[in-house]
């Protein structure tokens, strides 16, 4: 890949302008969010003194003031791991988002936080055409559902 992009021209360049194209106002968008956590991708000495680590989520988007997505974006020429859909879980987990997302601007993967389950392994570029063609967030049960989690009881 020639001239691949670093992770804040991914975040800039493709994520943020995907986010605004699927309606999402840009006060809906935070970038770099301190959270604390017990864990994340680095493993803590448990026998050291230090309770939590702090760590950055590059991307949340809330909806109705509530968190909806967490976006960890990667430089192009990352190739998207499990250490980041552990990282990117991990992260979602702290600020109550039910998705998280991993992206290096070529491919995404979207994750249920609470099963870890992939819920696509698509290119980037197939996400963004799908969003192009109107087949966006507003069909998902999440957003018609007012984004709100709930729990069936079948």
């Amino acid at each position: 890949m020639k001239n691949p992009l670093n992770e804040e021209t991914v975040k800039n360049r493709i994520i943020i302008p995907l986010f605004k194209n699927m309606g999402f106002d840009p006060e809906e968008i935070e970038y770099e969010v301190l959270v604390k956590l017990p864990l994340g991708q680095r493993l803590i000495d448990i026998s050291s003194k230090k309770e939590q680590e702090k760590g950055f989520l590059d991307i949340l988007v809330r909806k109705i003031n509530q968190p909806v997505f967490l976006i960890e974006t990667k430089p192009q020429r990352h190739s998207l791991t499990d250490k980041d859909k552990v990282q990117a879980i991990s992260y979602a987990r702290q600020v109550m988002a039910p998705i998280a997302i991993t992206t290096n601007g070529i491919e995404a993967k979207i994750y249920d936080t609470i099963n870890e389950e992939c819920l696509n392994d698509l290119p980037l570029a197939s996400i963004i055409e799908e969003n192009n063609k109107d087949i966006n967030l507003k069909n998902s049960t999440y957003v018609k559902s007012g984004f709100k989690v709930s729990i069936d009881e079948d």
